[in-house]
């Protein structure tokens, strides 16, 4: 088989073999059952032959694309790390993206993924990384439940113009960028500014194809909830109110003393003094 790389000059050997792997034609289906998680949001369950290329695709583009520090869906500490960067801020806020993985198409994820593979193997990848969509199957879409499914959706989000908007606003000192999945806090200490870098992102995102959900919309402002954790200017980070009785409920009819302590160690690592009050 001809080498079918035409990405950059160096790649390991292990890459080149996952690529050959690739190459062969796949009949099998992707998914064994699929379950609206809410109205219009749907969770495939892959094969385990999808599940096994969907990982040989994500090692693939791990090891060609380094994805920004601050998306920290792809990197240790979550949630509460990307919290955790904006705490010496004074104003923050939040947009949400609407349908994110559904925003991205197999043509539009194979555009992306050609500037690492050639035509060929840039389809066969998008093909095995998307499904039908099911309120509208003549539209293709990255689903949730694919073990690649964020690295590739986080990759074109990277290279949209929103991706590039907040590349450069990642790198003014006076500011902080953070990026969990769909969710995007951005803090600073001016709010006017922080107003006039909303409206930005609102305009790119639309020309980008990425839609930002005014409902999910939180800020400009001193205190913010997000992830059920309240983020507020010159305090430590706090679980909300609703969702700290929920834990409270949890931990009366915990049916076993590792979901007790999982619950009291999440909290305790967001706030100490509101794990010692559970």
């Amino acid at each position: 088989m001809p080498d079918v790389w035409n990405g950059p000059a160096a790649v390991p050997d292990g890459n080149r073999e996952r690529v050959r792997q690739l190459s062969t034609p796949v009949m099998a289906a992707k998914w064994e059952h699929r379950f609206e998680r809410k109205p219009g949001r749907w969770v495939f369950v892959p094969s385990d032959e999808a599940r096994a290329i969907g990982e040989n695709i994500r090692a693939l583009i791990a090891g060609l694309w380094q994805a920004p520090e601050y998306y920290f869906h792809l990197r240790a500490g979550g949630h509460v790390a990307a919290l955790r960067e904006h705490q010496a801020s004074s104003f923050f806020f939040k947009v949400d993206i609407s349908d994110f993985f559904g925003s991205v198409s197999r043509s539009r994820l194979s555009r992306v993924l050609k500037a690492y593979f050639s035509h060929q193997e840039a389809l066969r990848f998008a093909t095995e990384s998307t499904v039908r969509d099911p309120a509208n199957p003549g539209r293709t879409m990255i689903p949730y439940g694919f073990v690649q499914s964020p690295l590739l959706a986080s990759l074109v989000l990277q290279t949209s113009r929103l991706g590039l908007l907040l590349d450069r606003l990642s790198k003014e000192e006076d500011l902080v960028v953070t990026v969990y999945v769909d969710d995007i806090v951005v803090s600073g200490h001016d709010k006017e500014r922080l107003e006039r870098i909303l409206e930005d992102l609102r305009i790119v995102a639309r020309r980008s194809r990425f839609e930002l959900r005014d409902e999910k919309q939180q800020g400009p402002a001193s205190s913010i909830e997000v992830f059920n954790i309240e983020l507020s200017a010159g305090t430590e980070l706090a679980v909300s109110a609703a969702r700290l009785a929920e834990f409270s409920e949890a931990l009366l009819t915990a049916t076993s003393a590792n979901q007790a302590a999982g619950i009291s160690n999440y909290v305790r690592g967001i706030n100490a003094a509101q794990a010692a009050d559970l």
